[in-house]
């Protein structure tokens, strides 16, 4: 029963864990994204610009 019960603590440990950096992970991803899709977006303005 003793190793259960600490596998069921690490395992809690562990979700809490992920769900403190769930946030930064996608606020990480969505920073990435709209950055990449900024800079598509830019250059599209430049072509549109030229004609």
């Amino acid at each position: 029963m003793k190793t259960a019960n600490r596998l069921l603590d690490k395992s809690v440990e562990a979700t809490v864990n992920l769900d403190l950096l769930a946030p930064i992970y996608l606020l990480d991803i969505s920073y990435v994204f709209t950055y990449r899709f900024g800079l598509f977006g830019r250059i599209q303005n430049a072509h549109s610009y030229r004609q």
